[in-house]
């Protein structure tokens, strides 16, 4: 059985990250991880991502900004952004969506199985 995305996430906090892979792959999604934007920049350049959900605060680039690069990179690859704040911070137009922190699973992957589903098919994919 294949997956049914490649989600890349990225959380500076490593058990954040670790909940959160543990809870996609559990919905059969196969998981890229990063604890720095320069480390999800080169995950987001060297494989097929079809999301990426991010920390909004991250050391170095924020998430708004992580998601304004990747934009350029690959403007069809759907970026969900994840907060604590009660607002969208600034610069939130630059991702998809915004998560925010402390939303339930189910509610996440609804959202999530929303955006995927939002995705233009790549050209160049293969049906199998």
């Amino acid at each position: 059985m294949s997956s049914l995305a490649t989600i890349l996430c990225v959380d500076d906090e490593e058990l954040s990250l670790k909940i959160r892979k543990l809870v996609l792959e559990g919905a059969g999604y196969t998981v890229l991880t990063a604890t720095t934007s320069d480390a999800a920049l080169v995950l987001f350049e060297t494989n097929n991502v079809d999301l990426v959900i991010t920390d909004h605060i991250l050391p170095g680039l924020c998430g708004t900004e992580l998601a304004q690069k990747m934009k350029k990179l690959k403007p069809s690859v759907p970026i969900a952004l994840l907060t604590g704040l009660p607002d969208p911070p600034e610069g939130a137009a630059h991702a998809d969506c915004v998560i925010v922190k402390g939303e339930e699973p189910p509610a996440v992957l609804t959202k999530i199985a929303e955006i995927l589903s939002l995705k233009p098919k790549s050209k160049g994919a293969s049906a199998r």
